[in-house]
C-alpha cells in the first residue's frame, strides 16, 4: 500500500500501581490509546491492522517491550486500541509510540506514521498512585491516596515485602503512623499518634512481641512513660510520671555499677534496699557530753521528709552506756541523752528515717489487671496488619 497516511493522535496513558501494599483499587499496566487516521485528506473507515511499538526517544533510541499488534475498526477516522507494554517499560521517563498501519485489514504492507507520538498522562492518571520501580520493573516505592482520603507511602525490599510504611493510624485518619519491618514484612518498630492525642514509639522482637515502649502513662496522656518488656511482652522495668506528677522507676531490682579498683576491668554491682515505703534517711554521730547531745537534721532531709512519720534509731558507742533515748525538739533538732540519769561521755550513732512527703498513700500492692492497664504495651493490631503482619 503506497498511499500516504497521516495521523492526528491523542494518547491516553495510565501510570502503573503495585497493589501489594495499598488498600485502594489498583490500576493495571494496560492503557487505552485513541487516535484519528486520515488518508489522502479523507478520514479512514473500516477495519485496519495496527502495530504499536514503544521507544525512549522521539526519533531513534531503543524499543521497549514487544510490538503490539491490534486489529480494530476505524469510524470517521477515529480508532481505539488497548495496549499493554508491561510494568518494566514505564519508569517515569518520557515514552514515544511508533505506529504502523494497513487498511483494510490483511492487505498490503504496513506504513509507519510519523512522527512518533509522545505519551502523556490522562486526567485519571494524575490521581493514580506513583510507583518507583527498579530496572527490572519491580515496585520499590509507591505514593497513594487511600479511599479514606489519607495518604500512604510504602517502600519495598528486593524480595517484594513492605519494609517502610508512612500513613495514618487505622482508627484515626488524621493521626500519623510510621512503621518499619524486617525482611519478611513483620513489624519491628513503629511511631504513631494514639487516639487520645499522645505519641507512641514501640519496638518488637523477632517473636513479634513488644519489647520497648515510649509513650504516656495509661489514662494520663501528658505524663511520660518508658517501659521495657520480657520475651512475652510483659513490662519488667520502666520509668514514668504518675498521676500526681511524681517521677517513678520500677524494676525487679535497682542497681548501681562502679569500677572495681582491685580487679582490672571488674565491676561492683550494688542493689538498692527494698521496702514498702518511699523513705528518706539521715545518719551520723553525736558526741554525748555529761550524758546529753543534739541531732541536727540537715535541710535537705527536713525539706523532703514528712516529720510526722519519723523514726529514730540510736546506738551508743560504749559498753558502759546505760542506754540512750530521744525527745523531739522544735525546728531541726532531736535531743538525745543517757538513760537513768547517766552522764557519760561517748559517741552515739544515729539513723533517722521518714516517709517522703507526698508519698504517704503509696500502696506497695497492685493487682495484675491494674498493672497491665497502667504499664501494658499500647498498639493497634490493625496498624501492624497494615505494615505487613
Amino acid at each position: 500500500m503506497t498511499r500516504q497516511l497521516r495521523s492526528s493522535i491523542v494518547g491516553l496513558a495510565a501510570l502503573i500501581v503495585f497493589s501489594g501494599a495499598s488498600v485502594s483499587t489498583a490500576l493495571t499496566t494496560s492503557f487505552t490509546y485513541q487516535g484519528r487516521l486520515a488518508a489522502g485528506g479523507m478520514t479512514a473507515n473500516g477495519a485496519c491492522d495496527f502495530q504499536f511499538a514503544l521507544f525512549d526517544d522521539p526519533s531513534a533510541g531503543t524499543q521497549l517491550s514487544t510490538t503490539q499488534a491490534v486489529t480494530t475498526a476505524v469510524a470517521a477516522g477515529v480508532f481505539t486500541a488497548e495496549l499493554d507494554f508491561g510494568a518494566a517499560a514505564f519508569t517515569g521517563a518520557d515514552r514515544w509510540l511508533q505506529i504502523a498501519v494497513r487498511c483494510p485489514t490483511g492487505s498490503g504492507n504496513f506504513v509507519s506514521l510519523m512522527p512518533r507520538q509522545l505519551l502523556t498522562p490522562a486526567p485519571y492518571a494524575l490521581f493514580a498512585p506513583i510507583v518507583a520501580r527498579d530496572p527490572s520493573g519491580n515496585p520499590r516505592a509507591s505514593v497513594d491516596v487511600l479511599q479514606t482520603g489519607d495518604g500512604i507511602i510504602s517502600t519495598f525490599g528486593p524480595n517484594g515485602n513492605t519494609n517502610v510504611l508512612i500513613s495514618s493510624t487505622a482508627s484515626n485518619h488524621n493521626h500519623g503512623f510510621i512503621g518499619v519491618a524486617d525482611e519478611n514484612g513483620n513489624p519491628r518498630a513503629h511511631m504513631l499518634v494514639l487516639d487520645s492525642g499522645e505519641g507512641l514509639i514501640q519496638t518488637f522482637g523477632p517473636n513479634g512481641n513488644g519489647n520497648v515502649l515510649i509513650s504516656s502513662l495509661a489514662g494520663h496522656p501528658n505524663n511520660g512513660f518508658i517501659g521495657v518488656a520480657d520475651e512475652n511482652g510483659n513490662a519488667k522495668a520502666g520509668m514514668y510520671v504518675n498521676e500526681n506528677g511524681q517521677g517513678q522507676i520500677f524494676a525487679d531490682t535497682k542497681n548501681f555499677v562502679a569500677d572495681d579498683p582491685q580487679h582490672f576491668g571488674g565491676k561492683i554491682v550494688y542493689t538498692s534496699l527494698e521496702g514498702p515505703e518511699a523513705a528518706v534517711y539521715a545518719r551520723g554521730v553525736v558526741h554525748l557530753r555529761h550524758g546529753r547531745g543534739t541531732i541536727r537534721l540537715p535541710e535537705h532531709f527536713l525539706t523532703l521528709a514528712n516529720l510526722d512519720t519519723m523514726t529514730v534509731q540510736l546506738t551508743p558507742a560504749s559498753l558502759h552506756s546505760r542506754g540512750v533515748g530521744f525527745e523531739r525538739l522544735r525546728g531541726d533538732g532531736i535531743a538525745i541523752g543517757e538513760l537513768n540519769g547517766g552522764s557519760g561521755w561517748y559517741d552515739v550513732h544515729f539513723v533517722v528515717t521518714a516517709v517522703r512527703r507526698g508519698y504517704e498513700q503509696q500502696s506497695p500492692t497492685l493487682s495484675a489487671d491494674e498493672f497491665r492497664l497502667r504499664f501494658g504495651a499500647l498498639h493497634s493490631d490493625t496498624d501492624l496488619a497494615r505494615l505487613g503482619r
